[in-house]
């Protein structure tokens, strides 16, 4: 749970007085990290097969982690979980997801990886959106400028097709 920053009381429009707002900061109260992070019980081999692909990561080789199951069995507890073991390594990972009511959804889990690595959480604008996603390949992969409409699908970026995206089969995009 998040902390909450007290701001200037503020007249809104249908109320009578003034209205007390707040607003979240990116700090987590201490009392509920600390009962978040509570010990898991009976998940000895799954922290263990966590534990053994960050190993092999950091040796070099790379790993796809998968967590499924039914709804309520603790997939966001080992997620936790391998994030806390990532932090005490000095790893950071970006995380994909999705619900089985998005099954049908293309890229579906890539959505949150690419929004992240991109820094789109807080850019709400399209145009500072694609400036971002621009600036971020521009930097990294020149080259593949070209390519940026095919993050249309994943990100719903609207950059315009360019001569070689337009030219693309359905198999080739998906490529």
């Amino acid at each position: 749970k998040l902390e909450f920053e007290l701001l200037d009381p503020i007249r809104v429009k249908g109320t009578a007085g003034l209205s007390r707002l707040s607003r979240p900061t990116d700090r987590v109260r201490q009392n509920d990290k600390a009962q978040n992070s509570s010990a898991l019980v009976g998940r000895q081999a799954e922290v263990a097969n966590l534990a053994a692909a960050l190993e092999a990561l950091q040796r070099g080789r790379s790993r796809v982690l998968v967590i499924e199951g039914e709804a309520g069995i603790g997939k966001s507890r080992l997620v936790e979980e391998l994030s806390r073991l990532m932090r005490d390594q000095g790893l950071a990972g970006l995380l994909g997801s999705g619900r089985s009511i998005e099954q049908q959804t293309p890229y579906r889990a890539w959505r949150d990886v690419y929004a992240a690595h991109f820094g789109l959480g807080e850019a709400a604008d399209p145009a500072e959106r694609q400036k971002r996603v621009h600036e971020a390949v521009a930097a990294i992969a020149p080259d593949h400028l070209q390519r940026l409409p095919l993050l249309n699908d994943v990100l719903n970026l609207g950059f315009r097709e360019t001569e070689l995206t337009s030219s693309l089969s359905p198999e080739l995009r998906q490529q």
